[in-house]
C-alpha cells in the first residue's frame, strides 16, 4: 500500500509541481495505476495461495515419512517418536482430551 502512495506521489506531484492540471491527464494516470494496483493484488493472492500450499504439503510429507520410518503399532512409550508425531495436546475434560497431529490431524480420545 505505501509503494501505491509512493508511485502516485512521483506521478502527480511533478506534473502539480508543472502547473499542468489537465484532467484527462489525471484520468488516464489514475486508470492506470487503479489497473495496476489491481493487477498487483491478484499477483499476492496467488502467492499466498500458492505458499500455504507449499506448507501444507511439506506438512504432509514431513508426518507421511515419521509414519513410515516407525511401527505402526506403538506398544510402548517411545519418547522421540511421539515428539515426532503430536505436534500438541489439549485437556478438554476430565474424560477427553484432544490430540494434534503435526500433519494438522486432530484426534479426540476419550480417557478410561
Amino acid at each position: 500500500m505505501i509503494f501505491c502512495a509512493i508511485l502516485i506521489f512521483s506521478i502527480v506531484l511533478p506534473v502539480t509541481a508543472a502547473g499542468d492540471f489537465g484532467n484527462e491527464s489525471y484520468t488516464e494516470d489514475f486508470r492506470t495505476l487503479a489497473e495496476e494496483m489491481a493487477s498487483l493484488k491478484e499477483k499476492r493472492k496467488s502467492i499466498e495461495a500458492h505458499r500455504a500450499d507449499s506448507e501444507v504439503s511439506f506438512r504432509i510429507k514431513k508426518a507421511v515419512e515419521i509414519m513410515e520410518n516407525s511401527s505402526a503399532a506403538i506398544t510402548t512409550w517411545e519418547e522421540s517418536t511421539i515428539r515426532q508425531l503430536v505436534d500438541w495436546v489439549k485437556i478438554l475434560s476430565a474424560e477427553e482430551i484432544l490430540v494434534c497431529l503435526h500433519g494438522g490431524i486432530e484426534i479426540k480420545q476419550r480417557m478410561e
